[in-house]
């Protein structure tokens, strides 16, 4: 690859200037495992309490050696391979941001775990191999960004955007990310924030732009060729938190479930992609 993926007007292009439509595969359930990929919607339904449940059976050692077993067996090479012969081109990887930083819940500081970042160095190598583009999901943000399950939130409140330190975290972890990957090619955008804000904390929703911002503008300081991806709230549906279009590649992303497949189902989505002048995926359904 010569060059970075880039957009223009409402379309991404790829290396050779011809419009590229991404068409992948969302490798959930390796980095985040969530409760309803494993059987159980009650108790254990989120990576922090799956590994609760490990740690009843094993010493801290063993279960260490689980989840090493786990992590290393949950995809192979060949799983790459099968993906490409399919006929995607694309990946979405949904990252814990426990298995990349050490969780702090008293300060802003940071300690990066290479642990995560091998299992990500990993998929690099394989998306290269097997020509496939790599987007890089934030699913569980520090603090949580939607207070549920699927983010691994500790509370189950969206504290990301209720405390300041979760903020500061998330930023410094984005410039590291952008700083480690600024020169993979392979690697076809940054999606910041999985799904933020349910419904019932709409009251929050004011604070997710600003905080798209502040994330970018730290990325844009080490990394001005990566695309960036911007989901809305309610579970990526909900595009009227976003107002304009603040950097010159963003994409807008949005999630479709339960859905007849129809233009009329996500011409609200459409729509904001023709006010604001950006490009368009579905990063679930």
């Amino acid at each position: 690859m010569n060059k970075f993926i880039y957009t223009k007007n409402t379309s991404i292009y790829d290396e050779f200037d011809n419009v590229l439509l991404l068409e992948g595969v969302g490798l959930g359930g390796w980095m985040l495992p969530e409760g309803y990929m494993w059987g159980n919607h009650k108790y254990y339904e989120r990576p922090r309490r799956f590994e609760e449940l490990v740690r009843l059976y094993f010493n801290e050692e063993e279960s260490f050696d689980f989840w090493k077993t786990y992590h290393e067996n949950w995809i192979s090479d060949k799983d790459f391979e099968l993906i490409k012969n399919h006929g995607y081109n694309s990946i979405r990887l949904p990252i814990n941001f426990r298995l990349i930083m050490d969780e702090n819940e008293e300060t802003s500081d940071v300690v990066f775990n290479e642990y995560g970042f091998k299992m990500i160095d990993y998929t690099i190598q394989q998306c290269k191999k097997h020509h496939l583009y790599l987007i890089l999901d934030l699913h569980g943000a520090p603090g949580g960004q939607t207070g549920a399950n699927i983010d691994d939130s500790k509370y189950d409140k969206p504290e990301l955007f209720t405390k300041e330190i979760y903020q500061d975290q998330v930023v410094t972890l984005w410039r590291e990310i952008a700083n480690r990957y600024k020169d993979e090619k392979i690697i076809a955008m940054y999606d910041l924030l999985n799904e933020p804000l349910p419904k019932w904390n709409n009251k929050l929703n004011d604070k997710l732009e600003p905080l798209h911002k502040r994330i970018t503008k730290a990325i844009r300081e080490v990394d001005q060729n990566h695309l960036i991806s911007i989901e809305g709230a309610n579970w990526a549906t909900d595009f009227s938190v976003i107002t304009e279009r603040f950097d010159d590649k963003l994409v807008l992303h949005f999630h479709k479930y339960w859905s007849p497949v129809s233009i009329d189902t996500i011409q609200e989505f459409i729509d904001k992609s023709n006010e604001l002048n950006l490009p368009l995926i579905m990063g679930e359904g």
